[in-house]
């Protein structure tokens, strides 16, 4: 699959998983393709008015300003806001000198990967390839992610850490196959039989730690075996397969089924 084509499916999910829970209709309910826009437009606005004057974007009084930085760079860019936007490249310039520390650098390190490749990935390729390598160095030796570089392993900082590389994959960053194998064998290992995913392992299942152990599998299987020209050939498809099914069966817009908080992750 080509970077462009993958790129746009990315983009096309964040954005529609965004707009419906922006235009707030019913499941079942037909949107039209105005509403989308205009939800969208509405939504572009809302951040626009959070960004601050050294570029950053604040949108909630927690000190977690390198990500919610970056998410507002990744919900513009995927609402079609282009990359020299001035809002965009400040914020870039902001993301750029950003040192990462504390509790949160596993999930701030890869939003940030994230936001520099949708702005420009040959400019700031040293501070993508800088956070590649930080969360190459945090990864575990059971394949998952803590929120640092030790502590429990979960599945949504793994997640997070698997999103970031991908990111700076697509970026020409060259990621070591060790790393996807041993967080696919990390993902695998903690699918409960029911297919889905708890937070730190089988039982409990969740729907957003489900969505994390199938798109996590997938970027693994998609480095580990389509760049080697074995398209379509998956070790992990039963594991996708029933992972998909348990969503099926669960899916709700209105809850995150199987947890009572976190609805919009």
């Amino acid at each position: 699959m080509r970077r462009g084509r993958l790129r746009l499916a990315v983009k096309l999910a964040l954005a529609l998983g965004t707009v419906w829970a922006a235009v707030g209709r019913p499941a079942g309910a037909a949107v039209t393709a105005e509403q989308l826009r205009r939800a969208m437009d509405g939504l572009v606005v809302d951040i626009r008015r959070a960004q601050r004057d050294d570029g950053s974007f604040r949108v909630t009084e927690r000190d977690w300003l390198t990500g919610q930085t970056a998410l507002a760079v990744l919900a513009l860019r995927a609402a079609g806001v282009g990359p020299d936007d001035p809002a965009i490249r400040k914020a870039g310039t902001f993301l750029a000198d950003r040192e990462l520390k504390g509790f949160h650098a596993v999930y701030e390190t890869a939003l940030k990967v994230m936001a520099l490749a949708q702005i420009d990935e040959q400019a700031y390729r040293p501070q993508i390839k800088a956070g590649a390598l930080y969360l190459i160095r945090a990864q575990q030796g059971s394949g998952g992610w803590s929120y640092t570089d030790s502590g429990r392993t979960d599945n949504s900082n793994s997640q997070f850490a698997i999103l970031g590389l991908h990111a700076a994959a697509l970026a020409g960053v060259g990621i070591p196959e060790e790393v996807w194998e041993k967080a696919r064998v990390y993902f695998v290992a903690r699918q409960g039989a029911d297919g889905g995913w708890g937070y730190t392992g089988p039982g409990d299942a969740r729907g957003s730690m489900t969505v994390a152990g199938v798109a996590s599998l997938y970027v693994c299987d998609l480095w580990l075996h389509v760049r080697r020209g074995k398209c379509g050939i998956y070790p992990d498809q039963r594991a996708l397969q029933s992972g998909l099914q348990w969503l099926a069966r669960n899916f709700s817009v209105t809850r995150n089924p199987g947890f009572r908080e976190w609805k919009y992750y």
